[in-house]
């Protein structure tokens, strides 16, 4: 769930809690890259509360003998999102070079205050195929992402559905965990 809200994070830095209020962009085909580099302005730097819901999980596939997987219930993580990170949406991915690399905007949309996307990803056997739409404004943002994740071990595929709204609550506080790092910081 963590790496899902490190996703959508960035997706919402990339993709949309970055446009000025008449300001619209609509592209096909674009690499997180390309999409990072149209930002015409950006989350504003600091303290940020983040909300994560998942709405429904469904795995198929394999050998049948596995569980359902039970429903994740909300988690709400504070995280501090530094000035470097909001000039370079993708310093959030941290450690998923994987993500940069192999993803896809199939479409983007980001007009009036609102997001819509739909990317893919080839990571080898595995794809990804997800959307996201939602709302944004330079301190809070609302995300709505469907997922499907196929070709995983034994033949099985996941479908998820998740939703994110965040907001910045201040200036970053000594020993916040930042955006993008993969383990909390020590406590003291």
């Amino acid at each position: 769930m963590r790496s899902m809200m490190l996703v959508s994070l960035a997706a919402c830095m990339a993709l949309g809690a970055c446009g000025k209020g008449g300001e619209s962009v609509s592209m096909t085909n674009a690499s997180m890259d390309q999409v990072a580099k149209v930002q015409a302005a950006k989350l504003q730097p600091g303290q940020w509360e983040m909300r994560m819901e998942q709405i429904s999980s469904e795995t198929t596939g394999g050998s049948g003998n596995l569980p359902a997987m039970p429903k994740m219930p909300p988690s709400t993580t504070k995280v501090c999102l530094t000035e470097a990170q909001v000039n370079d949406p993708k310093a959030v991915f941290g450690g998923a070079p994987q993500m940069q690399k192999n993803c896809v905007y199939d479409s983007f949309t980001m007009r009036g205050g609102k997001i819509d996307a739909k990317l893919h990803c080839d990571m080898g056997n595995i794809k990804v195929e997800g959307t996201n739409t939602g709302t944004f404004t330079e301190t809070a943002f609302t995300s709505e992402s469907h997922s499907t994740v196929s070709g995983l071990p034994g033949g099985m595929t996941t479908k998820s559905h998740m939703k994110m709204d965040a907001k910045r609550l201040g200036e970053c506080q000594p020993g916040d965990l930042k955006a993008g790092d993969t383990k909390a910081p020590p406590q003291g």
